[in-house]
């Protein structure tokens, strides 16, 4: 029997074979890699929403816990307010909201301001004052209101709008004054 010797051939890549798949990679790349851009773009946008949602959030929740623990009202106008709280069981020095521009600025003991929250719009935002009959209540004199008359508000009301991730978002924080206080 003679031995047949299979010869082996090595099975290499053409340049024809070589150049299709660098042809086929070069397209691909760029459509798989403008998917994964737009992919992380809207991440991205949606992450932003999130955070803006938690940062009102967290706004409406400082403001209504301060107005559920008013004490005493120092200062009352349209685009600021300071007051006492009392929480934990001792009162807590002053605490002022004050708006500047678009930005609510927060001041407690005197300290140095914190921004509360921003891009509000100027004239659709401030503090309002009212009777349980949601008429307007004013100051005895025309100008500002005293002491008592600061007190003895019934209604507390900021109304605001702001602007965030191209639209416009509004609400208020109300406080009521109980007929014990």
């Amino acid at each position: 029997m003679e031995r047949i010797k299979l010869k082996r051939k090595l099975r290499a890549y053409t340049l024809i074979e070589m150049l299709s798949v660098v042809a086929i990679i070069g397209l691909v790349l760029p459509v798989l890699f403008s998917i994964l851009i737009n992919s992380y773009n809207n991440l991205s946008k949606i992450e932003k929403l999130q955070l803006s949602e938690l940062q009102h959030q967290q706004f409406r929740g400082r403001l209504n816990y301060d107005f559920d623990n008013i004490y005493r009202i120092y200062h009352l106008s349209s685009d600021s307010i300071s007051f006492t709280a009392f929480r934990n069981n001792s009162f807590q020095d002053l605490i002022e909201y004050y708006l500047n521009a678009d930005t609510l600025f927060f001041k407690i003991n005197r300290s140095s301001k914190k921004i509360v929250y921003n891009n509000f719009i100027g004239n659709q935002t401030g503090f309002e004052f009212k009777n349980y009959d949601n008429t307007p209540y004013v100051p005895g004199n025309g100008i500002s209101f005293t002491a008592p008359e600061m007190n003895s508000v019934e209604k507390l009301i900021f109304s605001y709008s702001y602007r965030s991730q191209e639209r416009t978002q509004s609400g208020k924080i109300l406080r009521i004054k109980k007929s014990n206080e």
